[in-house]
């Protein structure tokens, strides 16, 4: 692919406008200018066929009036806070109208001038035309999909977890999961030809499509494993608003939930991105059991979209708008990530203590005066949706309807008397004979 502009754009798309895109005429055209580059590759022979493209397609965005003639968004330094003009343009103008606005300028902020971006805001858009018609918009590049959506959801219980639709035959369930109520068989719904054509595909070229189908179902776990501790910073949208701050001096929001009004936790950036890698940890555990071949581009796209949605928040929280900045945060992020796998993974190795000291550093902060039930809470939230998601099949974990659920339920385990405890003697706190001097 040559993303080309300027003027040796104006000269390629000028010698083709108007060409037939079958025609020879077109193809000679665009080999003749662009064989000097894709010749230069490592074991080229002109001689072989394998080595001549089957083909050529050209775009023409600078003749393209629809597209601005090849002009995108650039924000020169003292524009000022052009974010509010973003905002309006991605809300567009609401159910009521029907009408929203797709493009390079309607993205969030890590996509804004890019035809990555452009490609987001048209998915999102289209995802609110179907929805405002009654249609559920699902990946046309999933397989898996063939069957129809369906959703499911995981409780966080250590003894049992509930999924819908039942586990993959190829993954054995655990002994004490819920087994569910044979379905009388339904009339099968047709199937659309573009699901047919992507199914088709996918399985002629599932490397190729892997990424794509990756992708999409990646973007739907990140925003469920953010929702958990999400926050807002209300100050941040006043005019004149003056942002609160903690005694580390972070921006101190407003956020809801378990994770703030249970346990105590701050509504701040760092607290949202250690409860968001916590959930991300478990999806990991889980899609190390993908097959071999699919599974770095699942671990990859997951962490990519991650690093989008703290970058968009940054700038839409907290006013970090030097790229420069951001640059510097999602560095420490990913060098935060990589030392939270580890020690994640040493705790499920070596028992629940190793991880319960994991969560207190990370999720704690190391903090001395912390409610160990707390802690205990959220390790045993953490056993139990990994338990649950072992009695899911890869096809289901692939469509992304993932939800997580209440850690809240994980209490009474904690605050049940161990039956350990009746093995330590008296003096101990255990129920078991005194020690004899």
């Amino acid at each position: 692919m040559f993303f080309i502009y300027g003027q040796w754009a104006r000269h390629i798309t000028g010698l083709v406008r108007g060409m037939a895109q079958d025609s020879q005429e077109y193809y000679q055209t665009l080999d003749d200018n662009f064989r000097p580059y894709y010749s230069k590759i490592h074991y080229y022979d002109s001689a072989s066929p394998k080595c001549k493209p089957l083909t050529f397609m050209s775009t023409d965005w600078q003749g393209d009036k629809l597209a601005g003639f090849g002009s995108f968004t650039n924000l020169p330094t003292g524009s000022g806070d052009c974010l509010q003009h973003f905002e309006a343009l991605r809300e567009g103008m609401g159910e009521d109208c029907g009408i929203w606005f797709a493009g390079e300028h309607i993205p969030p902020p890590g996509g804004l001038g890019t035809v990555t971006g452009a490609y987001w805001s048209g998915e999102e858009v289209a995802k609110r035309v179907a929805g405002r018609h009654g249609v559920t918009v699902i990946n046309p590049l999933s397989i898996q999909f063939l069957s129809g959506p369906r959703s499911f959801s995981l409780s966080p219980s250590s003894s049992a977890a509930q999924a819908v639709p039942q586990p993959s035959p190829s993954r054995t369930p655990p002994p004490n999961a819920t087994k569910l109520p044979k379905q009388t068989p339904t009339e099968p719904k047709p199937v659309p030809a573009s699901v047919k054509l992507a199914a088709e595909i996918h399985k002629r070229a599932p490397a190729i499509t892997e990424t794509y189908v990756a992708y999409g179902a990646c973007e739907k776990l990140i925003k469920e494993c953010a929702r958990h501790a999400d926050y807002t910073v209300p100050q941040r949208y006043e005019k004149n608003g003056v942002i609160p701050k903690t005694a580390e001096g972070q921006d101190l929001g407003v956020g809801k939930g378990w994770w703030y009004e249970s346990l105590g936790l701050t509504p701040t950036f760092n607290n949202w991105a250690q409860v968001t890698f916590l959930h991300m940890y478990i999806l990991t555990v889980r899609l190390r059991a993908f097959p071999a071949a699919a599974a770095p581009s699942w671990h990859q796209h997951l962490l990519d979209h991650f690093f989008y949605a703290a970058e968009d928040r940054m700038v839409r929280e907290h006013n970090v708008y030097s790229r420069m900045i951001r640059n510097k945060y999602l560095k420490d992020l990913f060098t935060q990530w990589r030392g939270i796998l580890a020690a994640y993974d040493e705790g499920l190795v070596k028992g629940d203590a190793v991880l319960a000291a994991a969560v207190w550093r990370n999720v704690f902060n190391a903090q001395e005066d912390v409610d160990l039930r707390g802690v205990g809470v959220v390790v045993c939230y953490m056993r139990g949706v990994m338990q649950g998601l072992e009695a899911v099949g890869d096809e289901e974990i692939g469509k992304g309807d993932v939800e997580f659920g209440d850690p809240a339920t994980q209490m009474k385990f904690v605050e049940g008397r161990s039956r350990m405890m009746d093995s330590l003697p008296a003096e101990e706190g255990g129920g078991g004979l005194k020690k004899s001097k």
